[in-house]
């Protein structure tokens, strides 16, 4: 008889935990609301601007992050830093929740213990101003334009493990770090006109470079060209040409330039330059978010005139106390 009452007490001890929605002791064993980067399918850059953006959400509600490895993370400090988001950690949360590839999707960090969010290189907080000084096409955030801490902490994780050959100007005069995107094999053909803000024309750049030796008195300037082209020395050649300036001084890797090559190098290298001119690759939009750089120029319009693609309006964003520096030292 007590064995039978012992039974039927248990059972209705189980029923009671049942009916209360979210019992306790399963409430205890949810982790917290935590965020990730969704994997996507371009390179290095695009990887780098989805972790950027997990860590300043992060950062921003005090959420936990889980990082999801992709090509060349093990070289950065991050990569030490983080856990990774390992299949059995993703299996512990009661849901996944993806950001970016909804527009109407929305972080939501109240009452969600159990939540992974995993976002999506496009995804945009409607919380934040538009567009952000990085980019007026690719939706990011603007990250930490106002937020020195963060920028800080986040420079100090966006570094490499291990010392680079990267390209470090002479400091002798104005130096000008110039991304050119050209496919190099990887891209198809077709896609300098459709992102021809990702492939800007030669006009683009040439008018860019005959702007920043104006705007620094024609001073010297030491220019050097980061390409995937093929043929980087016959670039050089053409730019050299069109600018016709003798102030500046051209320079680029001739040996050895690949699209697959020299990438970590090329990344830390365009960030020790004074100048930027950049494309609206994700690549170089890193390199500005590195440093601090007295000139940043990127195209922001263009249209197609013939088939052809026209760069119509470009942002210069001037960094005026450096700018005095630099004119004032050299």
């Amino acid at each position: 008889m007590l064995k039978v009452m012992a039974n039927q007490y248990l059972c209705l001890v189980i029923i009671a935990l049942l009916s209360s929605g979210h019992p306790s002791y399963l409430h205890a064993q949810q982790p917290p609301c935590t965020i990730t980067n969704c994997l996507n399918t371009g390179r290095l850059g695009d990887q780098l601007i989805t972790y950027a953006k997990v860590k300043w959400l992060a950062y921003k509600h005090d959420l936990k992050v889980l990082y999801q490895p992709f090509k060349y993370s093990d070289q950065f400090v991050f990569d030490d830093v983080e856990q990774v988001c390992t299949p059995e950690k993703r299996a512990q949360f009661a849901s996944v929740v993806d950001l970016g590839y909804n527009p109407i999707d929305e972080l939501n960090v109240v009452n969600k213990d159990g939540v992974l969010y995993s976002v999506f290189l496009y995804y945009k907080d409607s919380s934040s101003p538009s567009p952000s000084r990085y980019s007026d096409q690719l939706i990011l955030e603007p990250w930490a334009e106002n937020d020195v801490q963060f920028l800080h902490e986040l420079r100090n994780l966006i570094k490499p493990k291990k010392p680079l050959a990267t390209v470090t100007p002479a400091g002798n005069c104005i130096s000008v770090a110039v991304h050119i995107r050209r496919g190099g094999g990887y891209d198809v053909p077709g896609c300098l006109t459709s992102w021809a803000l990702k492939f800007p024309p030669d006009h683009y750049y040439v008018e860019q470079l005959k702007m920043i030796s104006e705007m620094f008195n024609d001073q010297p300037l030491y220019v050097h060209i980061f390409t995937d082209d093929t043929d980087p020395v016959g670039l050089l050649e053409k730019y050299r040409q069109a600018v016709n300036k003798e102030n500046i001084v051209f320079a680029c890797r001739d040996t050895e330039n690949h699209y697959d090559k020299n990438v970590l190098e090329d990344l830390f290298s365009m960030a020790n330059f004074d100048c930027l001119i950049r494309s609206d690759s994700s690549f170089s939009i890193i390199a500005q978010l590195l440093t601090d750089h007295a000139v940043v120029t990127f195209p922001t319009v263009y249209t197609l005139r013939n088939g052809q693609a026209v760069i119509e309006k470009v942002s210069v964003l001037v960094d005026e106390n450096r700018k005095q520096d630099l004119l004032a030292k050299y």
